[in-house]
């Protein structure tokens, strides 16, 4: 392992708690909100066939 692809102590933590701080920031948020239900469109009226 060379010292261009080492992990140090100091950035294993940074880079936990930057984790954990994006996790809590994510878990605290507003839930998304759902757009409320449509309703169907009324059926046109049937038709009737000419006599």
């Amino acid at each position: 392992m060379n010292d261009a692809t080492r992990v140090t102590r100091r950035r294993f933590l940074r880079l936990v708690a930057t984790g954990t701080g994006a996790a809590a920031l994510a878990a605290c948020a507003a839930p998304a909100q759902t757009p409320p239900p449509t309703t169907a469109p009324a059926a046109p009226a049937p038709t009737t066939a000419p006599a």
